[in-house]
């Protein structure tokens, strides 16, 4: 996705209807599952559900809050997924698996969903994030990746790159474009 197609959908998310906690979250869950947030009162947030190449994407949005996805969430939800996210305008800190990953714009984060995860923010910041269905993303890389980032700058904190996933993808015989076309097959089987 190019720089400019980013800013378009950027612009184009604050178009949308601020909601409440209750309604950002009923948008939010069946993609993202369940997330406990510390101030659901003064919550305001926007969303806009985005498709990529035939996965699940979302523009999201929402004020200075604390989110959470705990043990017990994954529990309720049973959401096996695992996600990319891209931060598009400010900063914010995401924290799992014992590591904390400050993302400023450009940078990427890789998220399971099937673990516990907080995400902290000023409330100016927004992202854009791509579902990865986690079980076909372990075959197709041979192991299960854990969270972390890559900046733009190059500079690797920690976990893994969409380019370090492509390369692996590769070494194995196999191209995130033809991950991405066999979990479309697989989408559809189930329809």
């Amino acid at each position: 996705m190019r720089s400019a197609d980013l800013l378009m959908w950027s612009s184009d998310l604050l178009q949308t209807p601020e909601l409440n906690y209750e309604q950002w979250r009923d948008l939010l869950r069946p993609i993202y599952g369940l997330h406990t947030i510390d101030n659901p009162k003064a919550f305001a947030g926007r969303v806009r559900p985005r498709d990529i190449f035939g996965l699940n994407a979302s523009e999201i949005r929402n004020n200075k809050c604390h989110c959470e996805r705990t043990q017990r969430d994954i529990r309720l939800d049973g959401l096996d997924h695992c996600f990319a996210v891209f931060q598009v305008a400010g900063r914010s800190t995401i924290i799992q698996d014992d590591q904390a990953v400050a993302l400023a714009v450009g940078d990427v984060a890789f998220v399971n969903c099937a673990r516990p995860v907080t995400y902290l923010n000023d409330g100016h910041e927004q992202w854009i994030t791509l579902q990865l269905p986690r079980q076909r993303l372990i075959r197709g890389l041979g192991f299960e990746p854990r969270g972390g980032v890559r900046g733009h700058s190059g500079t690797r904190e920690v976990g893994i790159s969409l380019r370090y996933l492509q390369k692996l993808f590769t070494n194995r015989g196999c191209t995130c474009s033809g991950f991405v076309q066999s979990v479309r097959l697989d989408q559809a089987a189930r329809t």
